[in-house]
């Protein structure tokens, strides 16, 4: 026997921003008996009121990251232009927005340190990840490759935002409209 009844959500759009697939749950919930209900709209679905109003929502919610979207969409090139860096940072930097340069980190340069002396797998087993999914984790040694090679061209003033480097890609600013 199941040991659930409603699927509760602290607000509906949380769980789904897309109709189809927003629909496709609650049906499949339907399918198996279950209901769902939202806290912040006091949504339960036990009632036929409560079935249109998760409609209605669902649809606002995906009106709304549709214009999301269309705005990051828009802003993009903006960005590019300005040099602004969109994205996270290469392994091992930090982006300094004040001076739209990156930054190498103390742990990516101890890699690079102990490299030259016991390798690119040992590096990455004796400094391993400081934050993130990864922490704790060892460093491949493809990772350790990539934050070796992001420093050198750091140091030659060729680790550019997003990694438009024109004699790395070809890459020529964008022209923005004003």
């Amino acid at each position: 026997m199941d040991k659930w009844d409603i699927l509760l959500v602290v607000k509906q759009d949380r769980i789904h921003r897309n109709v189809r697939n927003f629909y496709e749950m609650v049906d499949e919930l339907r399918a198996n008996g279950k209901q769902f209900a939202s806290v912040e709209e006091s949504i339960d679905t036990t009632t036929a009121t409560g079935w249109a109003s998760i409609g209605i929502l669902a649809i606002w919610a995906q009106l709304e990251s549709d214009q999301i979207s269309e705005r990051v969409r828009k802003a993009i090139p903006v960005a590019r232009a300005k040099n602004c860096h969109l994205g996270r940072p290469p392994v091992g930097f930090t982006w300094v927005k004040a001076t739209k340069t990156f930054k190498p980190t103390d742990w990516a340069l101890a890699i690079e340190a102990d490299v030259s002396t016991c390798g690119k797998a040992e590096a990455g087993r004796r400094h391993p990840y400081p934050e993130g999914k990864n922490r704790g984790k060892c460093v491949p040694e493809r990772s350790v490759q990539r934050i070796v090679e992001n420093l050198e061209l750091d140091r030659e003033g060729r680790l550019v935002p997003n990694g438009l480097s024109g004699e790395r890609y070809g890459y020529k600013p964008l022209e923005v409209p004003a």
